[in-house]
């Protein structure tokens, strides 16, 4: 409500938006050793505006593998409605594959993210606070100005910037 209201009346804006572009760059740039878990979690938080809690809450169990395609379903979202979408992209589904390998095979949870430093993940389920952190350090790496700017809601807020762009292209 204050962020609104301070956009608003003095024309500021808080927050910046991460846009596909620089999360292609990211994706490309990154070394995978540091940055696989935030490459899928960008992924995933585009694709379907997901809300860092969507993220942190991400199960195997809602995850379908298809070949070419994965089916994610978000089964209790804030809104109580479970929405389902899909990832395409073939370097977006190597990303997801090669950081589901290097799951360990002990764990005793369904949780899609976990820990993961040093090309390894661990067992331990990532917190809501990393994903809402993760814009800021992946703004931090690719050098943008600002960087404590890009909260983590502003995977969500691009995602639906991109939905409109696409709907008033296509409409006309």
């Amino acid at each position: 409500m204050i962020k609104a209201m301070l956009n608003v009346e003095s024309n500021h804006d808080i927050s910046q938006n991460i846009d596909k572009i620089m999360i292609m760059k990211f994706n490309a740039e990154a070394p995978d050793d540091k940055y696989l878990m935030f490459k899928v979690g960008a992924v995933m938080g585009m694709q379907d505006a997901c809300r860092r809690e969507d993220l942190c809450q991400m199960s195997l169990n809602n995850i379908e593998d298809l070949g070419n395609t994965l089916v994610i379903n978000i089964p209790d979202s804030k809104t109580r409605v479970s929405r389902t979408f899909t990832v395409i992209t073939e370097t977006y589904i190597y990303l997801y594959r090669m950081y589901l390998a290097l799951r360990p095979a002990h764990v005793n949870h369904q949780r899609l993210f976990i820990k993961y430093t040093s090309n390894k993940c661990t067992i331990q389920p990532v917190g809501i606070n990393i994903f809402g952190k993760m814009p800021t350090d992946i703004a931090r790496f690719l050098k943008l100005p600002n960087s404590e700017l890009y909260t983590g809601h502003c995977f969500r807020r691009t995602s639906v910037l991109c939905l409109a762009i696409y709907r008033q292209v296509y409409s006309s």
